[in-house]
This record gives structure tokens, C-alpha cells and sequence, in this order.
């Protein structure tokens, strides 16, 4: 009675709360399986300025985090975050299917820039994501930034939010990679970006690696109609889900 009084007078603000257990909640089921997989490493790739990491160390995890953004002013804003966690180191690159140098569309609200182009339809009313400038950026590949990250005995949590570029990533890389027991993947229910894969697309590709789908949560809706355009879906080992 208690609890849906606070959440009535909660709501009347635009919020919620809800229970914070991996029956209910998708940040809690992603925190008790990287418990239960022994995660050592959370290699968080398009990081922006550490949403992520921010927000996985305010649900408990603890351990190493390893950030990769390639936009100047976005890692300059989440260097400022991570000098005061001896846990989280970063690197100011972007990762692709090879190494180079790319020319990085910088959309608006930063978050939604990317190596491909917006389709027509995501011009007009997502405007925070229309682009307004390039950015030369420095790319390498997944193994380059394992190699630098990860040992050999680290049990890596794998997130990729590339904004249409995690297919080319994901095929580049030399699977089976025993180090990464889950991935976590931003993808999109319809296309946004020009040659992006499509949802089915990535999950029949993740699974053919070893992997299934563990959880998902809406990531990205229509600004007009509340659609749902995108989600973050999280893979595990296949092998865990047999303990």
C-alpha cells in the first residue's frame, strides 16, 4: 500500500520505482549474470562521456572497466569522470572492422554519431541526432583493443553501442574468443543508419557465435509517437546457461 502510494506521487513527477531484482529489472538481471559469469572486465565501446560506466558502477559492479570513445570533446568530458576511479581507464579511438582513420559524423547530441549515414526518415524529427559536423577520428579493431585491455584470464563483458557499425566489428573479429562471456549490443527494430544490420540480422549472427539472448530493454523511441526504434540486447555464453 505503501509502495503504490510512493509510486503514484512519483509518476505524477514523470518517474517510477520499481524493484530493483533480475526478475523486474533489465540493469539487475545484467548485474547478477556478470556475477554469476565472473566478470572481470567491462569493455564498454562507444562510450560517449561514461554513461555506462556511470551507471554499471551505481548498480554494483566494481571491477575493471575499460571505455573507447573516439570524439574529442565527449572523452575530454569522460576523462573529468574517471580520475576519481583507479578502476576505469579509457582510450580515445574508435573501433571498426580495420585499422585507419575514418571521418566520423557528429550528430548533435553526440550520442547518435556515426561512421554511416541517417536515413531520410531520421532527419526531420530526431533532430539531437542530425548530424552537424565530421570528425577525423583514429580506428582500430576489437583484437587491438583486447590486447591492450584484457588478459588471457580476464572474463570480459563485451558492450557495443556504434550507432550501425557493430556488424562490421563483430564479423572482423576471430571468434570463438573464450575471454568474452557476454555481449551487449544497441540495435535497431528498423533501419536508422544507411547499411546497418537489421535486428534479425544481428541475432542470428551473435548466435551462430555461441551466444543467445539473455535480456533486452528499449533503447531509443520515436520522439512523436513513442515507437520503440531501438534496444539493447545482451548475449551470454551459451555455456552459462547450462550451470
Amino acid at each position: 500500500m505503501i509502495l503504490a502510494t510512493i509510486r503514484r506521487l512519483v509518476r505524477i513527477l514523470g518517474f517510477d520505482v520499481v524493484r530493483f531484482t533480475p526478475q523486474v529489472s533489465h540493469r539487475a538481471r545484467r548485474q547478477a549474470l556478470w556475477s554469476k559469469a565472473g566478470v572481470t572486465l567491462v569493455l564498454d565501446i562507444g562510450a560517449n562521456v561514461g554513461q555506462y560506466a556511470t551507471m554499471i558502477r551505481l548498480d554494483g559492479y566494481a571491477k575493471d572497466i575499460y571505455s573507447v570513445e573516439p570524439l574529442t570533446e565527449a572523452f575530454a568530458l569522460m576523462e573529468q569522470k574517471l580520475r576519481h576511479d583507479r578502476s576505469w581507464r579509457a582510450l580515445n579511438v574508435a573501433v571498426g572492422p580495420s585499422r585507419g582513420r575514418g571521418q566520423l559524423h557528429v550528430s548533435q547530441n553526440s550520442q547518435s554519431s556515426s561512421f554511416l549515414d541517417l536515413v531520410d526518415s531520421q532527419q526531420g524529427h530526431a533532430s539531437v541526432a542530425a548530424f552537424v559536423r565530421d570528425e577525423s577520428v583514429t580506428v582500430v579493431t576489437l583484437a587491438d583493443v583486447l590486447e591492450g585491455s584484457a588478459s588471457s584470464t580476464d572474463r570480459v563483458a563485451l558492450k557495443l553501442d556504434v550507432q550501425g557499425s557493430e556488424e562490421g566489428i563483430i564479423r572482423a573479429h576471430a571468434w570463438p574468443d573464450p575471454r568474452i562471456v557476454t555481449l551487449e549490443l544497441e540495435v535497431s527494430l528498423e533501419e536508422l543508419y544507411r547499411g546497418e544490420w537489421t535486428y534479425q540480422q544481428c541475432i542470428q549472427t551473435i548466435e551462430t557465435l555461441g551466444y543467445r539472448v539473455f535480456s533486452l530493454e528499449p533503447a531509443y523511441s520515436d520522439p512523436v509517437n513513442g515507437r520503440v526504434l531501438q534496444v539493447n540486447i545482451i548475449f551470454v555464453d551459451r555455456r552459462l546457461l547450462a550451470d
